[in-house]
C-alpha cells in the first residue's frame, strides 16, 4: 500500500469508530438531531418547488429565470467554497497537531497534503451537498426529469466540490508561502476591505430604487446587469448547463458538461498536488518560525481597558474574558471571518434606502425590520457556534492547567460567557438600531428590538457555552472538526429553535402591536412592556439552564 493509502486506512478506522460511539449517545439526541435535519431538509424542498412553480408561470421567461437562478446560486456557492476551503486547509496544515507527527513519519509531504486535501473537501462540502440536493429534487419535480436526472445531478454536485477545494488549497499555500506574517495581518485586513468595497459597488450597481414592479423591461436589465454569472468559462455555469440539460432529457450534453466538470476538478487537483510538493514544506516552515514582535505594552493597555470598562465583574472572569480576547485578536482567521459575517450584514443594512422597496408602505417596512433582525440573528448564532462553542475544547491538552488553578470553574465558564455574550451584543445592537434609523422607526421600537436583541444574544451565548462544555472535544485543535461534531450540530439546532422561538413569539406580536399603535395606543404600550418583560424573562431563564448544564458538566471533568 501507499503511504496515503496507509493514512486514509487508518483515518478510515478513526470515522468507523467514531460511527459506532454514536450508538453510545442518546437516542433521543440522536433522533433529535436526525428529526430537525429532515424537517428542516422537507422545508427547503417545498420552498424551493414553490419558487420554481411561481418562475414556471412567467410565460416566455421559465427558461431564461432558471438559468439565472441557477448560474447565481452555483457562482455564490463557489465563491463561499473557495473561501471556506482555504480557511481549513489552513487550519489543517498550518494549526494541526497531527500534521507535525505525520511530518516525523517516513511519508511523503505530497501525500499529507492530499490526506488532508480529502479531508477538508469532505468537511467544507457536506454542507453544499446538503443545501443543494433539495434544489436539485425541487426543481427536478417541478419540470418533470426523467429518473436519471437526480442521481446524475448528486454526481455533479460531488464532482463541482473538489475545483474550490483545490483552488482555495492553492491559495492557502501561496499566502502562507510568500506573505511574511508581519505583512499578513495588512494584507488580509486589504482584501476584506476590498471585498466589503466589491459588496459595496454591486448593491449599488444591483438597486433599481424607482421601480417597485418587475416588468419585462426591469427583466431585461437585470439579466443584462448579472450576465457575469452566465460566463463559460466559469464551473458554476457548467454545473448549471449541466444540471439543465439533465432536466431537458439531454443526456449528451449533460455528459458533456459532466467530463468538463471532472477534468477540471483532476486537473486542479494535480496542480495543487505539484504545488505541495515545492510549496509545503517552505511553508510549513515559515508557519513554525519568524513570529511578529509583540508590540510593548498593548497586552497592558488592553487589561486596562477591560479591567475599567467591566467594573462590575469579578476580577477571575476579567482576566479571563481580557485572555479570550486577546486570543480571538491574534487569531487573523476568527477575525477576518467575524468581519465578513456581521461585514456583509451591515452594508445591506445600510443600502436599505437604496434597494427596491417602497419604504412608504407600512407594512412593508415593518416585514424589513423583521427580517432583519431574524438575518441578524441567524448570522449570530453562525458566530456563536463557529466561535464560542469550541473555546473550552481549543484549550485542548493544557486543559488541566485551568483545573490546577485557584479559580472555581464555574468562574471559568461564566468567563466564556462574558466574552460571547458583550462581544455578540455590541454588534447586533449596532445593527439593529441602523435598521431601526433606515427604516425610520420610532424610539418604541428601538427599545423593543434593543431588549429582544439582548435576550437572544444572552441565549445564544449560554446555549454555546454550555452545551460546549458539556460536549467537549479536547482531543481536536481544529475548531472546524469540533463544529461539525455531535455537540456542535446540536448546538446549531437548540440555537436556530431558540430564534425561531423568540423572533416569533416576541418579534411577530410586537410587530403586529406597533400597527395599531395609532388605532390603539394605550393596548400599544401595554402590549409592548409585556413582550419586553417577557423576552427579558426567557432570555434570563435560558441563560441560567444551559450555563447550569454546562458548570455541572465542567465541575465533575477529570483532567
Amino acid at each position: 500500500m501507499s503511504d496515503l493509502a496507509i493514512i486514509l486506512n487508518a483515518r478510515y478506522r478513526t470515522l468507523v469508530n467514531a460511527a459506532r460511539s454514536v450508538k453510545r449517545e442518546s437516542r433521543l439526541k440522536v433522533g433529535f438531531i436526525s428529526l430537525f435535519a429532515l424537517c428542516f431538509w422537507a422545508g427547503l424542498f417545498e420552498g424551493f418547488r414553490e419558487a420554481f412553480y411561481y418562475i414556471g408561470k412567467v410565460p416566455g421567461f421559465e427558461n431564461i429565470m432558471t438559468s439565472l437562478v441557477f448560474s447565481l446560486f452555483f457562482m455564490s456557492l463557489l465563491i463561499m467554497l473557495v473561501f471556506s476551503n482555504a480557511v481549513l486547509i489552513y487550519g489543517s496544515l498550518y494549526r494541526s497537531s497531527e500534521v507535525d507527527f505525520l511530518l516525523t513519519l517516513p511519508v511523503r509531504q505530497e501525500s499529507i497534503f492530499l490526506y488532508k486535501f480529502i479531508e477538508t473537501v469532505f468537511y467544507s462540502s457536506w454542507a453544499f451537498i446538503y443545501l443543494g440536493v433539495p434544489v436539485i429534487l425541487a426543481f427536478g419535480v417541478n419540470r418533470g426529469g426523467p429518473w436519471y436526472f437526480y442521481p446524475s445531478a448528486l454526481v455533479m454536485f460531488c464532482v463541482f466540490v473538489v475545483i474550490p477545494a483545490a483552488v482555495g488549497s492553492i491559495i492557502s499555500m501561496l499566502l502562507v508561502s510568500f506573505v511574511p506574517k508581519s505583512r499578513f495581518k495588512a494584507i488580509l485586513t486589504v482584501v476584506v476591505v476590498v471585498f466589503f468595497i466589491g459588496i459595496f459597488v454591486a448593491m449599488r450597481h444591483f438597486s433599481t430604487p424607482t421601480a417597485y414592479a418587475l416588468g419585462y423591461s426591469d427583466l431585461s436589465k437585470l439579466l443584462n446587469r448579472v450576465s457575469f454569472s452566465q460566463n463559460p468559462l466559469l464551473p458554476s455555469q457548467w454545473l448549471s448547463k449541466g444540471v439543465l440539460s439533465l432536466a431537458k432529457a439531454e443526456p449528451k450534453w449533460a455528459l458533456f458538461y459532466l467530463t468538463v466538470i471532472l477534468s477540471n476538478s483532476l486537473f486542479l487537483t494535480v496542480i495543487a498536488e505539484a504545488a505541495s510538493r515545492r510549496l509545503f514544506w517552505r511553508s510549513f516552515s515559515r508557519s513554525r518560525s519568524g513570529a511578529a514582535r509583540k508590540p510593548i505594552g498593548k497586552g497592558h493597555v488592553l487589561n486596562l481597558v477591560i479591567r475599567k470598562l467591566f467594573f462590575f465583574l469579578p476580577m477571575e472572569i476579567r482576566l479571563f474574558l481580557a485572555k479570550d480576547l486577546r486570543v480571538f485578536l491574534r487569531d487573523r482567521l476568527q477575525w477576518s471571518q467575524f468581519l465578513i459575517f456581521f461585514g456583509v450584514l451591515g452594508i445591506y443594512i445600510a443600502n436599505i434606502r437604496t434597494l427596491p422597496y417602497d419604504l412608504r408602505i407600512e407594512q412593508a417596512r415593518s416585514g424589513i425590520s423583521l427580517l432583519n433582525l431574524a438575518a441578524t440573528c441567524l448570522v449570530l448564532s453562525t458566530f456563536t457556534g463557529r466561535f464560542i462553542f469550541p473555546l473550552l475544547s481549543l484549550e485542548g491538552r493544557n486543559f488541566w492547567v485551568l483545573g490546577l488553578a485557584p479559580i472555581k470553574r464555574s468562574r471559568i465558564l461564566y468567563g466564556k460567557f462574558c466574552f460571547a455574550f458583550f462581544g455578540s451584543l455590541v454588534v447586533s445592537e449596532i445593527l439593529i438600531a441602523l435598521s431601526d434609523y433606515m427604516l425610520g422607526f420610532p424610539l418604541s421600537m428601538w427599545l423593543g428590538h434593543a431588549v429582544l436583541v439582548l435576550s437572544i444574544c444572552a441565549g445564544l451565548a449560554a446555549i454555546s457555552v454550555g452545551l460546549g462544555a458539556r460536549y467537549p472535544n479536547l482531543k481536536e485543535d481544529n475548531p472546524a472538526k469540533i463544529v461539525a461534531g455531535f455537540g456542535g450540530t446540536l448546538n446549531l439546532i437548540v440555537s436556530m429553535l431558540y430564534i425561531a422561538l423568540m423572533v416569533a413569539t416576541i418579534g411577530v406580536p410586537s410587530h403586529m402591536a406597533f400597527a395599531q399603535r395609532e388605532m390603539h395606543p394605550a393596548f400599544y404600550m401595554k402590549a409592548m412592556t409585556f413582550l419586553l418583560v417577557i423576552s427579558a424573562g426567557v432570555g434570563a431563564l435560558t441563560s441560567v439552564y444551559f450555563l447550569n448544564i454546562g458548570r455541572a458538566e465542567f465541575e465533575k471533568m477529570e483532567f
